[in-house]
């Protein structure tokens, strides 16, 4: 991120970023840069979450099946608008 953002490349951060601690990371790295920020909070219906973790495989996380269902639970217990 850093190396792209000294180059002057976009960047693209693609997590959960569920409370403002994990944010506030990748905007201190765009403060360094005098980057612009924009961020995007989608609004997934839960159920549809849930379903889509359940129907994976392979996933380079593994956040599939029960175990998937329940970093889903934790995260949004944990979300920080």
């Amino acid at each position: 991120t850093r190396n792209a953002l000294a180059q002057g490349a976009d960047v693209v951060i693609d997590r959960c970023n569920f409370d403002k601690r994990q944010r506030e990371t990748w905007l201190r790295i765009a403060r360094q840069f005098h980057a612009d920020v924009y961020c995007l909070e989608l609004k997934t219906n839960l159920a549809l979450c849930r379903a889509r973790i359940m129907n994976r495989h392979d996933h380079p996380t593994q956040v599939q099946g029960t175990f998937g269902t329940t970093v889903l639970d934790r995260q949004k217990a944990q979300y920080q608008p």
